[in-house]
């Protein structure tokens, strides 16, 4: 954080505009911000967690750090339209962290909770937890929902083992932040945010973006 800080001063004081591309960062120096609308996406992943188990049971959120904004949206839109079905909601704060959330999905399910759906934050969390579901044998009982589209969740989707991830993409948001800085470097009206629509992906579309 320090050396980011420091190259974020530098570039303000050589009046370098900046853009932020996933995360949001508070400084003089970024100009605007390209991410992915992770509430969108939460809402997708809710959805289909809802649609997948009738709304029946709990799910199991993996989050990630304490007052991160993309965790913490991506766990509140899963809420909402969970709890609004009628299913509990049992969050756990893994902070991104592969053990943490292998420790947390054995812990979970090891307990009589009614869980009938895992949905994590990020694709390496969903895929750990994966791996505690095959070890128990509930691979058929339980639906595994993550957020990201990363190469190695698609092959456990097509494996079966994850039923699905929201994918980001990262190809547009990088399209849109050079198009954004360009307008910056000429003196154009620009957006100070914009954000990408993410996609659900599962063994039904997963050939589309492989």
């Amino acid at each position: 954080p320090s050396r980011l800080l420091q190259g974020l001063t530098a570039a303000e004081q050589g009046n370098i505009p900046v853009i932020a591309i996933d995360t949001a960062i508070e400084h003089p120096a970024v100009k605007s911000l390209v991410a992915t609308d992770n509430a969108d996406g939460a809402a997708l992943a809710g959805e289909y967690i809802v649609r997948k188990t009738a709304g029946k049971g709990s799910v199991l959120i993996l989050g990630g750090t304490k007052n991160h904004p993309n965790g913490d949206a991506r766990r509140y839109g899963v809420t909402q339209k969970t709890e609004a079905a009628g299913m509990t909601v049992l969050f756990r704060r893994a902070d991104w962290e592969d053990e943490k959330a292998y420790l947390i999905t054995s812990e979970e399910l090891g307990k009589a909770n009614d869980i009938s759906a895992i949905f994590s934050c990020w694709d390496p969390g969903i895929d750990t937890a994966s791996q505690v579901v095959t070890r128990m044998g509930l691979e058929k009982k339980l639906v595994l929902v993550g957020f990201d589209g990363l190469q190695r969740t698609l092959g456990f989707i097509e494996q079966g083992k994850v039923t699905a991830t929201i994918a980001q993409n990262p190809k547009l948001m990088g399209k849109r932040s050079v198009e954004t800085l360009l307008q910056i470097l000429s003196g154009e009206e620009y957006a100070d945010k914009i954000l990408i629509p993410p996609f659900l992906v599962d063994r039904h579309n997963l050939n589309q973006i492989r």
